[in-house]
């Protein structure tokens, strides 16, 4: 298998479409199912990549569901046992978390759990709202 087979091919399926690319290409695709040679020579530089794009994607499947059922579990474990007990099951679901911060990136992490908000906080959203409604009542 050769550059010079797959140039080939390619002039072929021009000369058959008259020069007209978009047509060629079908061509190119249908043969593709046919000639083996034609389709290992055209994709032999894109291998790794595709087989490590599926590779990827087997493993993230393969840890999503182990996330899953992880998760299953401990959630009965947790009503079940004790505050003490749950520590250590809260460890581990860090560790297999996508949301889990890595170790010396604490600081720049997405929170594991939303924070309830301060009441000076509610306090200054209900104020600003209430000017916004105010400057809406004015433009009307």
């Amino acid at each position: 298998m050769s550059l010079n087979y797959t140039e080939n091919r390619i002039k072929e399926a021009l000369r058959l479409n008259n020069g007209n690319t978009a047509d060629a290409k079908k061509q190119i695709f249908a043969w593709l199912y046919e000639d083996h040679k034609l389709l290992l020579d055209v994709t032999r530089p894109h291998l790794n990549g595709i087989v490590a794009y599926a590779m990827q994607r087997t493993l993230n499947r393969m840890l999503k569901s182990d996330e899953e059922i992880f998760e299953e579990t401990a959630e009965d474990a947790m009503r079940s046992s004790s505050k003490k007990d749950q520590v250590g099951k809260e460890i581990l679901k860090g560790f297999i978390s996508k949301k889990a911060a890595q170790f010396g990136q604490e600081s720049i992490a997405v929170p594991l759990r939303k924070k309830a908000a301060s009441q000076k906080h509610v306090d200054v959203m209900h104020m600003l709202a209430a000017t916004s409604r105010k400057k809406l009542g004015d433009v009307d």
